[in-house]
Parts: C-alpha cells; structure tokens; sequence
C-alpha cells in the first residue's frame, strides 16, 4: 500500500509544482487528497509498529527487478520533464542479482535518492538532466553494489549531506 501511496503523493506535488495558478477549488481539492493520503501513510506506519518483527525479517529479493520498476515509476512520474534515466543492469539472462534485504526499507532507499536526484536536476534546471543506476557484483561476488548518480550539481554545503531533512 505504501508503494502506490507514495506515488499518489508524490504526483500530487509534482501537479502542485506545475499548476501553481490553478483555481482555489482545485488547491483545495488536491490539499484534501494529500492531507488524507498523508493519513493513511500514517495510519499504515503505526500499523507496522506493531509487528517491530516485520522490520527485521529479511526475504530473498531480486534486485535487478525492484531496481527496474523503481526506475519505470520515477520515469511515469517525471515523464513530463528533460530527466534521461539510464539504467546499467545485468543482463537478466546473464546475471540475476539477488539478495537478502528488507524489501520495504530497500525501496524508501532508493526511492529517497532517486527522488532527491530528480530534485537535483529540476532545482538547477539542468538542460539534459541525467539519472544513472548501476547494479554489479563486486570482484569478491560478495556484495551487490548500486550507484546512483546524476547530473544535477550536487551538494551545495557538503557539511549538511546527512543532516536530517537537509
């Protein structure tokens, strides 16, 4: 539920972003729906408190694939900008990473810089934004590693990178 949830509200503020001038019956309809969408991230929150378990249970999870619907959601989401998303992924047939995670926790990552990288790029207004993702396997065959990367100008106080909220 929080999947979907997360794009009804991220699309939500994407319309915000883009219609500013709209009328107040519209502002106040789409405040109505995000404040209630809001809720129910909340009320889901609170839900997963209760089973602290949840959190730390691990499953089998196929990287390759959460990696590609997370970058085919980011596209339908930004589809209306200059953001080129370049996946760099295994080759399915060749090479199927899978991994030992919390599905739930991977996704908010990665959706977390993703979004903050999309926010990069429309922030500068980067004329040819770029959004790289990466998937290999270490040398040792240890480790999944993942690279993000964008060209939207990085950090402007390095200081503050993993200050809360910055």
């Amino acid at each position: 539920i929080n999947n979907p949830l997360t794009g009804i509200i991220g699309s939500i503020e994407l319309i915000e972003m883009k219609n500013p001038d709209w009328d107040s019956y519209c502002q106040k309809k789409l405040a109505q729906i995000k404040k209630q969408s809001l809720r129910i991230k909340s009320i889901i929150n609170q839900l997963n408190q209760l089973n602290p378990e949840l959190d730390h249970t691990k499953f089998y999870i196929n990287l390759n694939n959460l990696l590609e619907k997370m970058l085919k959601i980011t596209r339908r989401k930004t589809r209306f900008t200059n953001i080129k998303y370049i996946p760099q992924l295994p080759d399915k047939k060749e090479r199927v990473v899978v991994i030992q995670g919390n599905h739930s926790a991977l996704w908010q990552v990665f959706e977390g810089i993703l979004q903050n990288a999309v926010e990069a790029i429309m922030e500068r207004q980067t004329p040819e934004g770029e959004i790289r993702v990466a998937l290999e396997i270490s040398q040792n065959n240890k480790y999944a590693v993942t690279t993000i990367s964008d060209n939207g100008g990085g950090f402007e106080d390095i200081e503050k990178a993993f200050a809360p909220f910055y």
